[in-house]
């Protein structure tokens, strides 16, 4: 059930870093890097373009387009062409991408070269996958990666995930509707509190409550209070997190969550079941076409709580404003307590050799 070692070289082309380069040849062929050019090191254009792997084929589960799907075809494309190789890339909705891979896995069979996966399923994946080669580990292209991506990316400190994309959750706000004085009084007003940027998640749902369901910026169309990833059976569990972490861990406090080993029950079940009252109370104040980030319009909601990719240490403090005409601000998560954490989620991919 080996593979070839094609797969490395593909997710090495994949993943090349986004440093600055001078222009080179091979912008003429990939004119999408024609402000930086090629990137000097192992995943170089110039360097998979010295790869011959005519006659071999590279299968790969991935995502469905767009999200991480277009990419994987993108570079799949620029792959081929580089090395000769053919690529068969397989699209599946995110919430289909444990299954596609861990019932073949199961069945001893090996459909894929690489599989696209979120690093909680790591646990049940490792026993059908080689760890990341140390030379990769290693490679220039990780020396910006974060620690904590890299660590979720491993399982008892080998690297099981080479990982491409880490997340954090950060909260968007309308700020002409938050510094506008009419709405400030009509707020106080009608709750008694000050309108502000959201501290809490129990404060974010009041305000998205009371924002939801009335042209509220005079466009003549209905607006809604919040918009987040509500789509069940897929990534919804990344909204119930964000509360989850807030509400049941103490920041100052290294570690995972705690299990009764004789129930496996969760030690903190009624800040789990805040979490939840907190998340449900929030949907009731989404517009019922935000079935997955980013299906709805930024100005049609008072609130927008997306995640923006920060496994590169550099893109950490990128908090780019929304291109729409509405302007918008941007802020941490709002929280359960007035601490301050973020929640780090990381997705990886796996080589089945």
């Amino acid at each position: 059930m080996k593979r070839s070692n094609i797969a490395i070289a593909a997710l090495a082309a994949a993943l090349s870093a986004s440093s600055v380069a001078a222009a080179d040849k091979w912008s003429d062929q990939f004119p999408h890097i024609k402000n930086t050019g090629d990137i000097p090191g192992e995943c170089s254009y110039e360097s998979m373009s010295q790869k011959d792997y005519s006659g071999l084929t590279l299968t790969i589960s991935t995502h469905a387009v767009p999200v991480m799907g277009e990419p994987t075809a993108l570079h799949a494309e620029q792959f081929s062409k580089l090395t000769g190789a053919k690529v068969d890339v397989i699209h599946s909705p995110a919430g289909d991408l444990y299954s596609k891979a861990m019932i073949p896995f199961q069945a001893g069979q090996a459909p894929y070269d690489i599989v696209f996966g979120f690093s909680n399923f790591i646990r049940d994946w490792m026993a059908y996958l080689e760890p990341v080669p140390e030379e990769y580990v290693n490679m220039r292209q990780m020396q910006d990666v974060t620690k904590s991506h890299i660590d979720v990316a491993s399982w008892d400190g080998q690297m099981m995930q080479y990982p491409i994309d880490g997340d954090r959750h950060y909260l968007k706000y309308r700020k002409d509707v938050i510094d506008n004085p009419e709405m400030q009084a009509k707020y106080k007003a009608e709750t008694g509190n000050d309108l502000r940027v959201p501290q809490t998640w129990k404060e974010y749902a009041e305000i998205a409550s009371f924002f939801n369901g009335w042209d509220w910026d005079g466009d003549g169309e209905v607006e809604y209070g919040s918009a987040e990833v509500m789509k069940k059976d897929d990534l919804m569990y990344a909204a119930f997190f964000s509360r989850s972490v807030a509400y049941s861990k103490n920041p100052n406090t290294p570690g995972g969550f705690f299990f009764d080993l004789d129930t496996i029950g969760l030690k903190q079940p009624a800040t789990f079941r805040q979490a939840a009252s907190t998340l449900a109370s929030v949907m009731r104040s989404t517009p019922s076409v935000v079935v997955r980030r980013f299906s709805a319009s930024p100005g049609m909601t008072r609130l927008l709580l997306p995640w923006k990719t920060t496994a590169r240490s550099r893109t950490k403090s990128v908090r780019r404003l929304c291109r729409v005409p509405t302007a918008f601000g941007t802020a941490k998560p709002a929280l359960g307590t007035k601490a301050s954490t973020r929640l780090h989620t990381s997705f990886g991919v796996g080589l089945r050799l």
